[in-house]
């Protein structure tokens, strides 16, 4: 067991998120370049959210991170709906296309929907031990459809221009303060928890789609709008848990398990905004000295709210070292088993490369997703002492 002398983790991170809210997010360019399977491998300053148990395998040296970047966006249909919708309602409230009758329709899929976030953390720790602070937000943007008004005469009670289609956006944005333990509960089995206390917002936008969008749909501006409407604010305590077990010198199993007490925030809507459970289970296989192949499996089905997208994931991931551990080869492969959505229900591909030398480091990750047109990027400096 690796029990280290004092290290320091400062942690800076700028990244739209997957989008999900509440998925378990590729967080660091390490996990983020082997396709997210990293509950069981993590052996850095990400343990913290990976699995809190590795705390107690960190490397002896101390470290200094700084780690930014991007993640894929879901969007669903929706995009493409609004995109057509825009035109349609150029010429409103003077006439409507009868067109619009299908947008509207098509925004009753469940696979309408526009999701994202963003954060930052910092950590500090050694020993076992870890403290951090966590800032993210989380946005989903969905349509109400009234698909029965959508009459094209306007002397009908059910004409679309009488149609009330709203759009609704929820938005979460949190501070999170952790405290994170790891010791060891048998020789081959370690325990790790995070304390939190989470400092939540929620964020609440209604507006009709006919009425408030003829001059079109602006995503910057519906997301500045919907960030300063309707907030609430409230404080909750929540703990994550986390197990490895060593199976044998070169196999490691580990369990993480997010937010399990359900922490909750009153929204404008006077209802909760609850964060539930998500559990995760890794499988790592040490190869050889310088080859780890991974893989995550999510327990629970995890979405942003009781409306998000469903995810449950599946991760593969393969690091590579070369030349006595200085240059790393990362790849893996997600895929989503809870959606029916076309889109979120296909590959995510993922690269990384690795670099180690007189205490630096450099980490960069590439992942894509085919229908999203985006790439995913992610890049971690840092300094070994």
């Amino acid at each position: 067991m690796r029990r280290g002398v004092f290290y320091l983790f400062p942690l800076f991170l700028l990244v739209s998120f997957s989008l999900l809210g509440q998925q378990f997010y590729h967080y660091g360019a390490r996990a983020k370049g082997m396709g997210g399977a990293f509950v069981a491998v993590v052996d850095d300053a990400t343990a913290y959210y990976w699995n809190p148990a590795s705390l107690s395998f960190l490397y002896q040296r101390g470290e200094m991170l700084f780690t930014a970047g991007r993640e894929l966006v879901n969007r669903g249909q929706m995009v493409e709906l609004l995109s057509q919708a825009d035109g349609y309602l150029s010429d409103y409230p003077s006439s409507l296309s009868p067109e619009l009758a299908d947008v509207i329709a098509g925004l009753s899929s469940p696979y309408s929907s526009l999701s994202g976030g963003s954060g930052w953390s910092w950590v500090v720790g050694g020993g076992g031990y870890s403290f951090g602070v966590l800032y993210g937000s989380n946005a989903l943007l969905y349509p109400i459809p009234d698909a029965e008004r959508i009459s094209g005469d306007p002397s009908s009670p059910d004409y679309i221009g009488n149609n009330e289609t709203v759009l609704r956006y929820r938005g979460f944005k949190s501070k999170e303060y952790i405290f994170s333990l790891s010791l060891p509960l048998l020789p081959d089995l370690f325990f790790g928890a995070n304390v939190k206390y989470i400092k939540g917002r929620t964020y609440l936008l209604e507006e009709r789609l006919l009425g408030e969008y003829e001059t079109g749909l602006s995503a910057k501006e519906l997301y500045h709008r919907a960030f300063t409407r309707r907030v609430e604010e409230e404080g909750s305590f929540s703990f994550d848990l986390g197990f490895l077990a060593i199976l044998s010198p070169r196999v490691r199993l580990g369990v993480v398990g997010k937010d399990v007490s359900k922490p909750s925030f009153k929204t404008a809507l006077g209802d909760k905004l609850v964060l539930k459970p998500r559990w995760r289970v890794g499988l790592a296989v040490l190869a050889t000295n310088s080859l780890t192949i991974s893989c995550d499996y999510d327990i629970t089905e995890n979405r942003f709210g009781d409306v998000g997208p469903r995810m449950r994931e599946l991760s593969f991931g393969a690091e590579k070292w070369f030349k006595g551990r200085t240059i790393a080869v990362r790849g893996g492969a997600s895929y989503n088993f809870a959606s029916d959505d076309p889109l979120l229900s296909r590959f995510l591909v993922a690269g990384g490369l690795g670099l180690r030398g007189r205490g630096m480091l450099f980490d960069f990750s590439l992942s894509y997703q085919k229908g999203l047109g985006d790439l995913g990027m992610g890049f971690t400096f840092g300094y070994q002492f």
